[in-house]
């Protein structure tokens, strides 16, 4: 899939709202359906004539590649689409148009599905026939998961049209979606949505709704939204305020802590407790060093979360340098445990996540303790790693782990983080208590 595409030129605002919700509503069910493994969406997109207003490239989990294409008609009073709406040679429903437009896209290396989708009423029994410049062509009613998931009404209706004709293989990749939600009602069901998903305040979806606004109105080339981009761009909007920086100095990173931080990458998620905050802060602390403005300012761009553009990486404050690291995937992102963060980290199944406190379920891809580990970390680890019981001399946890095995699941993340207390010049060492810290 192309990850990026070029905004038709001579875009008007008419109709964007409906565009802004029905996309912000096509992400949400996108996200969540399990049968979905990518997409990427690009609105007014000048590959795609007059089926521009979304389209969107889907990658299912079973392999398959599809592409919609869609011309969003939105009408503000309840009139009720007919079939001699559809028969006209010209108007915003005619079918003759769709067609002749339909021809200009062909041939196309991929399949695409063009869909004519509105808010206006449009009930036909099966079977029904409509007459279109001499031809006569049959309406059928589709009911398949695919095609139900593009709807945003629940008593919505997907038809698809057959015929014997010239017509025959335009209708096989035309459809219409009719008694479709009006604006009022996409953005309510939208927004309800929303909430559920991430157990946020409204500000978080104004904060989302604006970010795909003000995407859509950027002019020229620009990235597609895909999974990891709007997952991303949504967890910096709604994780402000359980966010913590890292504590950035010029201070070196000692040998232990650079294999700790090998050990976190292989999980989803590494889990702290609070007691050991300010030192889990400092375990990236020289990341700053590995940012470049022009990359910074390009990133800032494409997540809408710079104020303005960045003369250098001195300007950046930790918070935003923080954000910057994680979204090139430099380092983790630090946060507090909380309901929302959690939601989020279920969106951005492939991003790394530092969480101070306790998840509120068991879940996979999470670092606690040192039986976590795969064999070959945790034989590192604990051949390097030292410790002194009761302030006698130290001693390596390989060593404790072949006195006791249940060393495994005593020692937490908690006590190998200060295990990393020393210069890198040395060994580093910690004391263990007679009863270690069972934090988490």
């Amino acid at each position: 899939m192309d990850e990026t595409f070029k905004k038709r030129t001579g875009c008007t605002d008419r109709g964007k709202d409906y565009e802004h919700l029905y996309l912000s509503h096509l992400i949400l069910k996108l996200l969540t359906d399990s049968t979905v493994k990518d997409f990427h969406l690009s609105s007014n997109d000048e590959n795609f004539g007059i089926f521009d207003d979304v389209v969107f490239e889907i990658e299912y989990v079973n392999g398959e590649k599809q592409i919609y294409a869609v011309q969003l008609k939105h009408v503000n009073k309840g009139k009720t689409l007919t079939k001699n709406g559809l028969a006209e040679k010209r108007g915003n429903f005619s079918i003759s148009k769709y067609f002749e437009e339909w021809t200009k896209l062909r041939p196309s290396p991929v399949a695409i599905r063009f869909i004519l989708f509105t808010n206006l009423k449009f009930d036909v029994p099966d079977g029904e026939r409509i007459k279109l410049a001499n031809h006569n062509f049959e309406v059928s009613t589709i009911e398949s998961r695919q095609e139900l998931m593009l709807g945003s009404h629940e008593h919505g209706h997907c038809y698809q049209f057959t015929s014997p004709d010239k017509y025959k293989e335009f209708f096989g990749q035309f459809y219409l979606y009719s008694n479709q939600s009006n604006v009022d009602k996409l953005k309510s069901d939208t927004k309800t949505k929303f909430l559920q998903m991430f157990n946020c305040e409204e500000e978080g979806f104004d904060k989302y709704l604006q970010f795909v606004t003000e995407w859509s109105l950027i002019e020229g080339k620009k990235d597609k939204l895909s999974k990891c981009l709007i997952s991303r761009a949504i967890a910096v909007r709604l994780l402000g305020p359980y966010m913590r920086s890292w504590s950035f100095s010029g201070d070196q990173v000692g040998d232990n802590l650079n294999v700790l931080r090998k050990a976190m990458s292989q999980f989803q998620v590494t889990l702290f407790g609070k007691a050991v905050e300010e030192k889990v802060r400092t375990i990236w602390k020289d990341a700053k060093s590995k940012l470049e403005i022009n990359y910074c300012n390009r990133i800032g761009r494409r997540y809408q979360m710079l104020s303005k553009h960045a003369q250098a990486v001195d300007d950046l404050n930790d918070e935003e340098s923080t954000r910057l690291l994680w979204l090139m995937g430099l380092c983790p992102l630090p946060l507090v445990v909380n309901e929302t963060v959690e939601k989020v980290i279920d969106a951005c199944q492939d991003d790394k996540f530092v969480v101070i406190g306790a998840l509120s379920e068991e879940r996979e891809n999470v670092f606690r303790k040192l039986s976590d580990l795969d064999e070959r970390t945790r034989i590192n680890i604990s051949k390097r790693f030292e410790c002194s019981l009761q302030g006698r001399d130290t001693i390596t946890l390989d060593y404790l782990v072949k006195e006791n095995c249940n060393i495994l699941q005593i020692v937490t993340t908690n006590e190998l983080v200060q295990m990393t207390e020393s210069s890198a010049a040395t060994s580093s060492t910690w004391t263990l208590s007679t009863e270690p810290t069972t934090l988490l």
